[in-house]
């Protein structure tokens, strides 16, 4: 499990050559990831200047939808080119992404379980070795017009230690029901939001304290976890808020629980 809890692209400055002005580029930057960006044809190509150098090792983009090809560049200003991730390409089936650049790359791709308006798009987070003094990242896309993406973060994840074999797997369900006494029911429907709970025991003091103060700086903020490095079909990776429950120590090792919330 990996959890990226600070996005180090907030407030950096997105650009593009083809979004749509219904859903601009920087859309990618809000915290309402069903906000979008979108270009209305085959091909765009987004940048990313941040306001100082920073080091990464991780790379969300959430609701990926109608894209084809994807490569993301890492540049140190204009001229040092450090890391190429890609090209990702789809499959004719929607469900496999291959890549030829040695880089780990986690992916959960439609037609969806629970995204029933948005069926096919895919989550996609990817991990790699750190690099350092990035200050431009370039995405560059191809796809069905039109194609779009909900969001995109950068960032140092966190390594979480491995949790217990059996997990929580359920949902918020928080649509507004009435009931009459006569048994006639009305609702309004909301999105059901997917919930997790992890359990860990055994976990060192050190990174007892590094998971504790991490989720205690985001509070409800939510974060972006790739919950299944080898197999990321079982949860997409996403953006979840995070909590820290039940925590004990017992002589030099602690057990605790995180729940995950997934955010939209």
């Amino acid at each position: 499990m990996k959890i990226l809890f600070d996005n180090l692209l907030k407030g950096a400055t997105f650009s593009s050559i083809n979004a749509s002005a219904n859903y601009p580029v920087k859309n990618l930057d809000d915290g309402f990831l069903r906000l979008r960006y979108q270009a209305n044809v085959t091909g765009d190509s987004v940048t990313i200047i941040t306001d100082e150098q920073i080091a990464l090792n991780s790379i969300y983009l959430s609701y990926v939808g109608n894209v084809n090809d994807i490569s993301i560049s890492f540049f140190a200003g204009d001229a040092i080119q450090l890391v190429t991730l890609g090209p990702m390409v789809a499959t004719g089936d929607g469900n496999i992404i291959v890549t030829g650049d040695g880089s780990t790359m986690h992916f959960a791709s439609g037609p969806s379980d629970y995204f029933t308006d948005y069926a096919g798009e895919r989550q996609i987070s990817r991990h790699f070795e750190m690099i350092t003094g990035v200050d431009k990242i370039t995405i560059d896309l191809l796809g069905d017009n039109p194609f779009y993406i909900g969001g995109v973060a950068a960032g140092l994840a966190e390594d979480i230690p491995p949790a217990l074999a059996a997990w929580d797997d359920t949902y918020n369900d928080e649509s507004a029901v009435s009931r009459s006494s006569h048994g006639q029911v009305q609702a309004l429907y909301i999105e059901p939001a997917m919930a997790y709970t992890f359990s860990f025991e055994g976990v060192s003091m050190s990174d007892f304290t590094r998971i504790k103060a991490a989720a205690q700086a985001a509070g409800p903020v939510p974060v972006w976890v790739t919950f299944f490095e080898d197999t990321p079909e079982a949860i997409r990776p996403g953006y979840y808020q995070v909590a820290m429950t039940g925590a004990m120590r017992s002589a030099y090792t602690y057990s605790f629980q995180l729940s995950f919330t997934e955010a939209k």
